[in-house]
């Protein structure tokens, strides 16, 4: 089941009562992370990224992984009242100042293989938010970007390799321009955003490479160390037989 699913037939029975967002009813806490992610994809397997996410030691650092905090739209978002959450203009969105509250480390963008929220304006709109904050350095404690997969975070070499492969062959030649909005007035604006914040659709084509490319390292580098430790090991077996006969 999907977001699609989930809100009309789970969140929205929380809330009606209060017509507020889902975390306002269940006690809401400051954002951590900040996840960019499309509406179509199995809940079960945003959950799984999101705790693959918090689960590793250079996020969670000495704390339970349970303190973790997560922005993901959908519960934050007061879903019966979209206008004010989305403000007068991309800028007054709960994306924007969440992304930027001061709080916020990083952006989570939960992948598979065909990639579907950079297939959306929002989404890119939270991506160029995310390299602009990054190269920026407004905050210090502001981390970058993740790749979040069910299987792991690609950026630290714990996703599983085919996956991680084919999310790489589809961002090798996506392009974000052609990202698409349910509103017409939302993708001019991102658009727009986009020339004005990175430079134009080549250069932030050019950025995401650079980063899936830095993950996709890291992916390698755990891979040929563990293939490594295997041939060790094997050799090491392998003599000892050998010694024995």
């Amino acid at each position: 089941r999907s977001m699609y699913f989930l809100w009309p037939n789970v969140g929205a029975h929380l809330t009606r009562a209060y017509k507020c967002s889902l975390a306002e009813v269940v006690g809401p806490k400051r954002v951590i992370f900040f996840c960019s992610h499309w509406w179509g994809e199995e809940f079960s397997y945003t959950v799984a990224s999101v705790k693959s996410h918090a689960m590793h030691p250079r996020v969670r650092k000495d704390d339970p992984w349970e303190s973790v905090t997560y922005w993901i739209c959908t519960f934050a978002n007061n879903q019966y009242a979209l206008d004010e959450e989305l403000g007068e203009g991309i800028f007054e969105s709960s994306f924007y100042i969440t992304l930027r509250s001061g709080s916020c480390r990083g952006t989570c963008l939960i992948l598979r293989e065909h990639a579907e929220p950079l297939k959306r304006s929002w989404c890119l709109f939270e991506f160029i938010q995310t390299m602009d904050l990054m190269e920026s350095g407004v905050f210090p404690n502001f981390e970058g970007l993740f790749f979040c997969t069910s299987s792991g975070v690609m950026n630290f070499g714990k996703a599983n390799v085919e996956l991680s492969l084919r999310i790489g062959d589809q961002l090798a030649e996506m392009r974000l321009e052609d990202a698409q909005a349910s509103q017409k007035e939302d993708k001019l604006l991102i658009d727009t955003a986009v020339e004005a914040m990175m430079g134009g659709f080549e250069a932030t084509n050019s950025r995401l490479r650079a980063h899936i490319n830095e993950a996709l390292h890291a992916s390698k580098a755990s891979t040929d160390s563990h293939f490594d430790g295997l041939f060790s090991t094997l050799v090491r077996g392998a003599h000892e037989f050998d010694m024995v006969a």
